[in-house]
């Protein structure tokens, strides 16, 4: 997941009279006093009409609580990362409670078939003599995990799997 939050605020009362007056903002690289600055000379009429994120924001999300949350998330390790973003992007749209909730997240970074793997070598399902480990069919099992976890991929390209508790 990538950490970096720019919006487009948009002054409300122009675009109603069919002007686009706003400006793109980086909420990682300014401070809350140079935001509230620039939100000070629309009027505070505000929307987002664009966003450059890795989660869905609402038209009508507070930017001050987007800069903090862009804060906190620049605190965050990439899995811790990537937990928050799959809160959001699944239903929900709580900044605050995705931030302290991300634990609840089971992420495992790989593919179906390569939880089943790591599952049998963890012996979660017994210790397997290597007489008959070959007789194991990963793809069944890769089709249970699936049915409790879910399967994405990330900004590079990798396979990841998350079970929301």
């Amino acid at each position: 997941m990538n950490n970096t939050i720019k919006i487009y605020i948009t002054d409300l009362k122009e675009y109603n009279s069919g002007k686009l007056i706003g400006e793109r903002i980086n909420l990682n690289e300014v401070t809350e006093d140079e935001l509230n600055e620039t939100i000070a000379k629309y009027n505070e009429e505000i929307f987002i009409s664009d966003f450059e994120s890795s989660f869905k924001i609402e038209e009508y999300t507070s930017p001050l609580e987007l800069w903090s949350f862009a804060q906190e998330l620049e605190l965050l390790d990439e899995q811790d990362l990537l937990k928050v973003e799959i809160q959001i992007n699944y239903g929900l749209n709580n900044f605050e409670y995705a931030l302290s909730n991300y634990d609840n997240v089971d992420l495992f970074m790989g593919s179906a078939e390569e939880k089943a793997k790591d599952a049998v070598d963890d012996w979660l399902y017994g210790e397997i003599p290597d007489s008959i480990i070959h007789y194991i069919d990963y793809k069944a099992i890769a089709s249970d995990i699936e049915i409790d976890w879910t399967s994405d991929r990330d900004d590079d390209g990798n396979d990841y799997l998350f079970y929301i508790n």
